[in-house]
């Protein structure tokens, strides 16, 4: 700074002076304190401009220099017409039905990447050159658009994200979008500058998954049904060839002794004729895919196809493991690449550990040779799954010795004696494996689709070759055997319970997998691990199980009569016990991945101590060898012996049954899978004893918490297990558990010092007392998050909602047995945020139509919002908790040390912890509970990696912004620092009691801090939005964008509508971000503050309209500052309305709580107005003598010179006249006073202040005076563009609003009064200027005049409303009173009224004032008289025109004009209803 000043000041001496001030040694740390980073950015940014600096060279933040990117274009749709061009593909093999010939270019872009002579024309061409309708980059970007419902594409999503953005949320890959996975490895390689690398990967990722989408395309054109949207097959078939995969093909299969076939390679040869095939269907647009076999047959043929373009890329994967190292050195990135090509395949097989082991060995730039015998033989192993065969791969020509390829049919030992319609079957578990990942995607649909339709197993033998799904296998008739023992008890217990419509196990079944995959239905609040793993233990212990033994069974009973049957049955009994996923060995799967029954006794093996080696369960290999001995039996067609066999297998499943029940109830937590595992025994129960199965049921149910759960159902099984007429399974065949149990001894408990002061985070902040069990919190936050990262979210949840880490303390200091926990912060808001001035402006900015949140109570809001992430095992649940859970709680206690200052007593709500520390200490207590909630421990300064709470995510987001990653940011400075001044404030004003008004100064402070801590929340909003990240955006909306619905409505709700409701991320970034910036002011931020977003794409640049001097086209003089602030009265108003309104419709039992709030408000302000501070001080100003006519107002009202203060503070206090009105029409006299008599009189004070300063020369001071009178006229919610927009609230409004019915609007749809207004502001402006006192003055009276003009317009309408209302809302019930605004309105009025015609005002206080809030029908009925009266008063009023009041319904109220009361100017019921539809809104708010 001290080298940089001097230039400064040459240039600028003003700019010298603000880096000097700005910029400042501390010595208590010694560092150097940046105290306004915005505004020294702003004097260097002057510095550059001033001095022509090129902002090329200084590459700073100061200089805005990053360029925006346009958003991608994801319209999906595609026009087709015919190929008349003779278009042909794979050599003439192939030709297309529609016109695809321009895809063909395709080869081109790819060959312009592959033959770039650098990196950056390889770049341009595979992010600009759009001759195919689109970059191969978008291919990429598309896909989260084009393939979020394709099953394929997420699950290599689900294969590759490698972490959890900490900063947005997201599934990250590389540090990139996992969706994008394909343009980060392609964006990598050009940044390496490797460009065959690139070449491959947008062959190998983005063309060949491109592909596949195109083929997914096709199957779902020919289900639609519409002839002349057919065309995606020709579309593929062309993207494989001009995507040179066909010659990738070509040239990789001599490598691996495949010959031609026709033409062509093996591999190349089964994609193009399934292919042709798949055309078939399209090219008989009349009929095929109408026929019953069409959808399935084409889905046959398109899964295919995908095989062997992945045989392709296997291949690939394989020479370039083979070949290296070669003399290329990208050698070992061909590797890597290739492995990101073909791995998620396997993940897709369900071989989660197999897949993480091989992308270490070979897609981590760690390949070594000797892993290529063990990378082979996992790819050989997993071939049937892919459905492909050795054959198809083939055997690689090389040096490198090659493991020997064979196909082999067994299921984990079993030797089916049909291998290959077996191994079909086993494949079913490969949908339960894909529907496991879906529900973690959180990909509800797609894992239902996949339940509902099947996707791997399809039947050759039946006639429409159906794909045979999971919910078949749920249905009896699947084969239609149902005489089994199994069966029938089943049944009969289901019936017996009244369980679901259906009593059978399928269809229990059924409809677990139905709720548990949907938002509604018994697991409604279950989270997304729950949903998975009650999915999980549904496909196992219930589908699995009973298709097995329906088929076992069938097996024996078709032994005597059909032996072929028999054994495919038998088979097939196997097929669906074990599944393909446990593989091929004896014991199966090693990693307890299997999906289907035989993994259940896996899963509790261990646990029960009854595992053998290799990791399977004892029991598994008594059922195994038990169905081996029946399958020999049915070889030699001994069918005693399968009988037998089947009987002792069915006995044996027992076994792990109860085992999983009983690990379930060793689980301290109630889940859904539990519960789902004691129905599959309950049955089992019953037969024995109907009691204990009840008390099975009954403990084990959905969130029933209940403490003897484990006791009572251990006690139950052991009973049965005792009795000699049970099945003879032994208590040790179950688990060595069965009667045992741990004691536990107890900590000692560890007391701590009340008012012993407490460091947080190695001194980054010291509270005067003791603060740890708060900042503990943050060890809550870190241990959710790990368990999120490891998928644990039943821990997760549990710790949320249980607590862990912070403790709670009696007043002794004695740990209770309690500890705090985030989701309490929510749950409890309701009752103890009551009086929280932005907890109110959040329930009121994210309730619904029904006072709800995402379907709870809008009190719950963040509890909702973090449970439904917790629900669908979202990572981003624990980010979710810091940005609302703890934010708000960050506020609370702000607002709570406020509240404490104030009263200097502690509120009954509020205690701390039950400590009863001095009455001085409390207030600066909860400034250090901030503190601690905003720090959390295991902070270290500065740092953006050590953290889990606030203060890191400040620096996290920071670090996107420019800031150095070494220092602390300077949000977190400013705030510490507050907090500092706060405190230090509590402690100087002895708790707030030096002076009446300290209690508002710690408030100043409290309200620089909120909108300081909004920042980075808002930062983290828009680095959402750049990434595209739905999720994140969702996310950070929640969390800050109801500050704004204090702000301009249409605006806030449209964010909302956008950002929080829908989250539409298809909408115009640039134009969202706008909307956000013009909502800055309001809170009291602005563009340098939030900062610069490094690299972000928004081409609106945040200063481009933050310094616009305008209200409602009115540009005026004054500082920007003053005539904002004063402009933020309709804010102030909003506020008054909220916290009345959160009374009326939230917190009906506590309405005088936020009555009194809103009094407050009235009463103290926040310092908006420009000096004013408050409405009160408005509308009590000792200064307004000044205004020719406020004698008038006070002789009218008694010599009350603050009757609109008494108005006010009667409807607060529910006083005089207010006495038994409703808290509605309190709330309404409360807004309109403040509206149109409180800004009328301050308006005119101004006006009148200005010509004052215009004669005491001070030309300045007159400006200012001028434009803050346009300020309160307007308002801030009417923005800056000419006409004001639909939000405002105040006089300019009212006019706008009244324009429409009294027939004086513009052509510009604005007020024609209004635009005379700013017509004579402006030559108010300009005689000013010329210091012109005379004609000025004679300005400012006839502004006075045109004042009046929607005062009575209002009051006549609202006249004319009551009338029809009290005399027709029988016939037209949509009418609305206008009481209480009829009741302010008039008396805005009537004392202008009364100085000229005594008897006219009576008339209209009769009317609409005298008998409020209970007048009779007959008098509040009479609109006549009022217009009558108004009429006559008009004709006495100097400087009023009557021709500018207008008419209403043809009634006017110039001399000459129609009678009102006359029968001729009534107005017909039609003109009634017509009015009335679109009157209601006018006045109410």
């Amino acid at each position: 700074a001290n080298a940089i000043v001097p230039f400064l000041r040459a240039a600028a001496p003003e700019l010298a002076n603000t880096v000097e001030a700005k910029i400042r040694v501390a010595s208590i740390p010694l560092t150097c304190v940046v105290e306004d980073r915005d505004a020294i950015y702003s004097s260097l940014k002057s510095f550059v401009t001033l001095s022509a600096i090129d902002c090329d060279l200084l590459g700073s933040q100061v200089c805005g220099l990053d360029a925006g990117q346009s958003p991608i274009d994801s319209n999906p749709d595609t026009v087709y017409t015919s190929n008349n061009s003779g278009h042909t593909v794979a050599n003439g093999e192939y030709v297309p039905d529609v016109d695809v010939k321009d895809l063909s270019k395709l080869k081109q872009v790819i060959q312009g990447i592959c033959n770039a002579v650098d990196t950056t024309s390889a770049r341009n061409s595979y992010e600009d050159e759009d001759t195919i309708g689109m970059s191969i980059k978008s291919m990429s970007l598309y896909a989260k658009y084009r393939m979020d419902d394709e099953l394929l594409f997420n699950q290599y999503v689900y294969a590759l994200y490698d972490d959890v953005d900490k900063t947005d949320g997201s599934f990250m890959f590389d540090g990139r979008p996992a969706t994008e996975y394909a343009h980060t490895i392609a964006t990598d390689a050009f940044d390496a500058e490797i460009i065959n690398t690139g070449c491959l990967a947008v062959k190998v990722l983005h063309v060949w998954m491109w592909i596949v989408h195109k083929l997914q395309l096709a199957v779902q054109q020919c289900d639609e049904g519409v002839p002349e949207n057919y065309g995606a097959i020709d579309e593929a078939a062309t993207l494989w060839e001009s995507g040179l995969l066909f010659q990738m093909a070509e040239n990789l299969g001599p490598r691996f002794g495949h010959q031609q076939m026709n033409g062509m390679t093996y591999l190349n040869r089964q994609i193009i004729d399934r292919l042709n095939s798949a055309q078939v269907y399209h090219q008989d647009k009349a009929n095929s895919c109408q026929s019953k076999n069409a959808l399935g047959g084409l889905r046959v043929i398109v899964k295919e196809i995908v095989s062997y373009m992945t045989a392709v890329l296997i291949q690939k994967l394989i020479v370039a493991m083979v070949d290296y190292p070669n003399s290329s050195s990208t050698q070992e990135d061909m590797v890597e690449l290739m492995s990101f090509a073909v791995l998620p395949r396997i993940m897709g097989c369900g071989h989660e550990e197999l897949y993480y082991d091989l992308y270490e060995k070979l897609a981590t730039r760690s390949f070594d040779k000797s892993s290529i015998p063990f990378a082979t033989t996992a790819i050989h192993s997993h071939l049937n799954c892919l459905g492909l065969s050795c054959d198809d791969i083939g055997t690689v020509s090389g040096p490198v010795l090659y493991p020997v390829c064979s196909d082999n049919f067994d299921i984990a030992g079993y030797v089916p004696v049909n291998p290959i319609a077996t191994n079909t079957i086993a494949k079913l578990d490969l949908d339960a494996a894909a529907i496991n990942q879906m529900i973690q995607l959180e990909k509800y649909d797609i894992a239902t689709n996949i339940y509902l339709e099947g996707h791997n197993y399809y039947d050759y033998d039946k006639e429409d070759i159906g794909f045979v799904s999971l919910r078949r296998m749920t249905q009896s008739a699947t084969i239609g055997y149902t005489s089994f023992p199994q069966y029938e008890l089943y049944s009969s217990y289901f019936s017996e319970k009244g369980i679901e419509n259906k009593p059978d196990p399928g269809a229990f079944a059924h409809q677990i997998f139905m709720d548990a995959t949907s938002p509604e239905g018994r697991f409604a609040t279950a989270t997304t691990e729950q949903r998975r793993s009650v999915v999980e233990i549904t496909l196992a212990s219930f589908v699995s199980y009973f298709s097995a033994l329906e088929a076992l069974y069938y097996a024996s009973n078709s032994c005597p009569s059909d032996k072929d049957v028999a054994t495919a049955a038998y088979d097939g009994g196997v097929a669906f016990l074990i599944g393909s996923v446990e593989g091929t060995e004896r014991g199966g799967n090693s990693e307890q991945e299997g999906r289907f029954f035989y993994n259940v006794a896996k899963m509790a093996c261990v646990y029960f101590d009854t595992c053998v080696e290799g990791g399977d369960a004892e029991i598994n290999k008594m059922m195994l060898d038990t169905l081996i001995v029946g399958q020999n039996a049915l070889k030699s067609s001994n069918c005693d012996g399968v009988s037998a066999a089947v009987d002792t297998f069915a006995t044996l499943t027992v076994v792990p049954l109860m085992q999983s029940l009983l690990s379930f109830a060793d689980d301290s937590d109630n889940e859904p899978d539990g519960y789902v595992t004691s129905m599959v025994i309950a049955p089992v129960v019953w037969d024995f004893d109907d009691a204990l199965a009840d008390k099975i049921v009954s403990e084990m149910a959905y969130e029933s918490n209940s403490p003897d759960k484990k006791s009572e159902v251990y006690s139950a099984i052991n009973t049965m297990l005792a009795d000699d007429d049970f099945k003879g399974i032994a208590c040790d065949v179950i688990s060595s558990l069965c009667d045992g149990g741990v004691d536990i001894l107890p900590e000692e408990p560890i007391p701590i010092k009340p008012e012993e002061p407490t460091p947080i985070s190695d001194g980054l902040y010291v509270a005067t007392s003791y603060i740890g069990d708060k900042s503990a919190i943050a060890l809550d936050v870190k241990e959710i998050e790990d368990r999120l990262q490891v998928k644990d979210v039943d821990r997760a949840t549990f710790i949320y909602e249980e607590g862990m880490n912070s403790k709670i303390y009696d007043e002794n200091g004695m740990p209770t047995s309690e500890e705090r926990s985030i989701q309490d912060f929510s749950l409890n808001s309701g009752r103890v945020m009551l009086r929280d001035p932005t907890y109110n402006l959040f329930i009121t900015g994210l309730a619904d139509e029904y006072k709800e949140f995402l379907g709870k109570p809008v009190e719950d809001y963040a509890d909702s919002y973090v449970s439904t992430l917790l629900y669908s095992a979202s990572p981003i649940a624990g980010d979710a908790m810091v940005a609302i859970n703890i934010w708000m709680e960050v506020t609370h206690s702000l607002h709570s040390a406020y509240e404490a200052c104030k009263s200097s007593i502690l509120s009954a709500d509020r205690s701390v912890d039950g400590r009863q520390l001095v009455e001085p200490q409390v207030a600066a207590r909860f400034i250090d509970e901030a503190a601690a909630y905003w720090i959390g421990d295991g902070q270290s300064t500065g740092s953006s990696s050590k953290g889990h709470l606030l203060y890191a995510l400040t620096e996290i987001i920071s670090e996107e912004y420019g800031e150095r990653s070494n220092s602390q940011s300077t949000i977190n400075t400013r705030i510490i620092d507050l907090l500092q001044q706060a405190k230090n404030h509590i402690a100087i004003s002895r708790s707030c009691t030096t002076s009446t008004d300290s209690h508002l100064k710690l408030r100043n402070i409290i309200d620089e801090i909120i909108p300081l801590m909004a920042v980075p929340l808002l930062r983290s909003l828009l680095h959402a939005m750049k990434q595209n990240d739905a999720e994140r955006v969702k996310l950070y909306a929640i969390a800050v964008l109801p500050l704004f619905a204090k702000c301009n409505p249409s605006t806030y709700l449209e964010l909302k509508n956008d950002l929080i409701d829908n989250t539409l991320l298809s909408t115009e970034k640039n134009y969202v971000y706008s909307r956000i910036i013009t909502l800055y002011d309001c809170l009291g931020i602005d563009c340098h503050l939030i900062g610069k977003l490094i690299g972000d794409d928004f081409a609106y640049k945040c200063e481009d309209g933050s310094k616009v001097k305008s209200l409602a086209g009115y540009r005026y003089v004054a500082e920007q500052d003053v005539v904002s602030s004063a402009a933020k009265i309709d804010t102030e108003i909003r506020l008054l309305e909220i916290y009345i309104n959160n009374g009326m419709e939230h917190f009906s039992d506590d309405i005088e709580t936020l009555f009194g709030l809103a009094y407050e408000r009235y009463r103290f302000g926040n310092g908006n107005l420009h000096g004013e501070g408050s409405l009160s001080r408005l509308a009590k100003d000792v200064r307004r003598d000044i205004v020719p006519s406020f004698p008038q107002f006070r002789r009218y009202f008694k010599n009350d010179e603050n009757y609109a203060d008494k108005l006010i503070v009667d409807a607060f206090e529910a006083g005089g006249i207010f006495n038994k009105a409703t808290a509605n029409y309190r709330k309404r006299v409360i807004s309109f006073t403040s509206k149109y008599m409180v800004t009328h009189m301050a308006i005119l004070q101004k006006l009148y202040n200005a010509v004052k300063s215009c004669k005491d020369g001070n030309v300045d001071e007159g400006i200012t005076n001028l434009d803050i009178a346009a300020a309160y006229y307007t308002g801030s919610f009417e923005g800056t563009e000419d006409g004001g927009s639909f939000d405002g609230s105040l006089n300019f409004f009212l006019a706008r609003r009244m324009c429409i019915y009294f027939d004086t609007c513009s052509q510009s749809n604005n007020a024609l009064i209004n635009e005379r207004m700013i017509s004579l502001f402006y030559s108010a402006q300009g005689e000013l200027d010329t210091k012109a006192c005379v004609p000025l003055e004679r300005t400012v009276k006839q502004i006075d005049n045109a004042l009046l003009i929607p005062l009575i317009q209002g009051t006549l309408f609202a006249a004319w409303q009551n009338s029809y209302y009290f005399n027709n809302n029988i016939l037209i019930p949509s009418t609305q009173e206008f009481l209480p605004e009829g009741y302010v309105l008039a008396q805005s009025i009537l004392p202008i009224i009364a100085n000229v015609d005594v008897e006219a005002a009576k008339y209209i206080s009769g009317v609409m004032v005298d008998d409020f809030p209970f007048p009779t029908r007959d008098k509040v009925s009479k609109h006549a008289v009022v217009f009558d009266a108004v009429k006559r008063a008009l004709t006495k009023m100097d400087g009023v025109d009557c021709k500018q009041i207008g008419s209403i319904g043809g009634q006017g109220f110039c001399p000459g004009d129609s009678d009102p009361t006359s029968p001729s100017s009534r107005l017909t019921l039609s003109s009634i209803v017509i009015l009335m539809t679109v009157g209601l809104p006018l006045l109410m708010f």
